[in-house]
């Protein structure tokens, strides 16, 4: 073990340990077999750093900086006490990367993540694309900007205060930002006005901040609290866990796009555009009003849809052998510019509902309380080869 001091070209480490202090002023390059250690003061690399074997970090005294670095497969970058760093170019690693707890400060202009990174803290304040896998549990701070690449995937463990970098940019087609710390967190609104793919995990309420608007897929594998704020999609909607509506609504403005919740998914007021198809993998409530602008299928499986307040269909159901029960305290309607072909109804609202446009039926209207008023629009009961709809037998007090 050889202790080395400053070195005014490259420093390429081929074998053996070399502990080093100071300033290399051109590459650091570590072989596969060798060991770069700073176990006593400063380190500077001037220009790019290229890890096959290990470099070590293992004092807290005085600076460390870098420019480009690079943890090849089979690397490894190992900082076994917190100490905090400056790095101002890209960073790659395809090795294995220990950061530990110390702050790890991002200030090069026009960079990249790639690899697979994890950083308890970091400061940008540069400007960095995240093309990597890179999960910062702590802190993602700094007054520059942080970029979802296309490729990127964020895991954002950061409480709310220390999720505080300046410009956070995340519509980039493919990539994915998932907060999953341990206890609440909020979601904010990107600089770029859109996520892609949105991902909650971790326990604690995810709660929006804005109106937010998602290109790709929503999962929700944590609680997701609207906070009264809208959200437009243009992917899958897939809940495991919890959605609080509040008062918001929910759009669905993509092409083919699926709506799944095991044991159904209860939304506010949710607005079906966009084209292609939305499939039902779940039954659906709407505590508010429901409107079909695209087209809504309740799938093989019909699964049923539930409106508290009223229908407005502008385009297509397709009702398959499904039930779609109106259940609303306040009057409701059933409307919108296109004829919708219900299979089944089931009314259970004792201030009635009435049509606002003509309307069919194909099996079944059961009437469990109320009125089901017409209101002068054709309410027609198909018959064919199959089956003949009718109205059930009313119990008292239906009309």
């Amino acid at each position: 073990t050889t202790l080395f001091r400053s070195i005014n070209g490259n420093f390429l480490v081929v074998s053996g340990t070399a502990n080093f202090e100071g300033t290399i002023k051109k590459d650091l390059t570590i072989s596969a077999g060798a060991t770069f250690d700073s176990p006593t003061g400063i380190l500077k690399v001037e220009d790019a750093t290229f890890v096959s074997g290990i470099l070590k970090i293992s004092t807290t005294t005085g600076s460390k900086s870098f420019v480009d670095v690079t943890i090849n497969s089979g690397g490894v970058w190992n900082c076994t006490v917190a100490e905090s760093l400056t790095i101002s170019g890209n960073i790659t690693n395809n090795g294995t990367f220990t950061a530990n707890t110390g702050v790890y400060t991002f200030s090069g202009v026009g960079k990249t993540f790639s690899g697979t990174l994890s950083i308890s803290t970091a400061s940008v304040t540069g400007t960095y694309t995240n093309a990597a896998t890179l999960t910062v549990g702590t802190a993602l701070s700094g007054g520059g900007t942080f970029s979802q690449g296309s490729t990127g995937t964020l895991n954002i463990g950061a409480t709310p205060a220390n999720f505080s970098v300046a410009t956070f940019n995340a519509s980039a087609y493919g990539n994915t930002v998932n907060y999953n710390h341990v206890g609440a967190q909020n979601v904010r609104v990107p600089g770029d006005s859109a996520y892609h793919h949105l991902r909650l995990a971790g326990s604690g309420n995810k709660t929006l901040l804005g109106f937010t608007d998602i290109n790709g897929d929503l999962t929700i594998n944590s609680v997701l609290v609207a906070n009264n704020f809208n959200i437009t999609l243009g992917g899958n909607w897939l809940n495991t866990r919890t959605f609080t509506p509040g008062t918001n609504t929910v759009t669905f403005d993509g092409s083919a796009q699926s709506i799944t919740k095991s044991g159904g998914e209860t939304f506010n007021h949710l607005v079906l555009s966009g084209s292609g198809i939305k499939t039902l993998g779940s039954t659906i409530a709407t505590n508010g009003n429901l409107t079909i602008n695209s087209t809504l299928d309740v799938s093989f499986s019909n699964f049923g849809v539930t409106v508290k307040a009223n229908w407005a269909n502008n385009e297509t159901f397709v009702q398959r052998k499904g039930t779609v029960t109106f259940n609303g305290s306040a009057a409701q309607t059933i409307g919108g510019t296109a004829i919708t072909n219900f299979n089944n109804i089931l009314q259970n609202n004792s201030s009635g509902v009435s049509l606002t446009h003509d309307q069919n039926l194909i099996d079944s209207l059961k009437i469990s309380a109320g009125t089901f008023t017409t209101t002068g629009f054709n309410f027609t009961l198909i018959s064919d080869v199959n089956k003949t709809a009718r109205i059930a037998a009313l119990p008292s007090g239906a009309n």
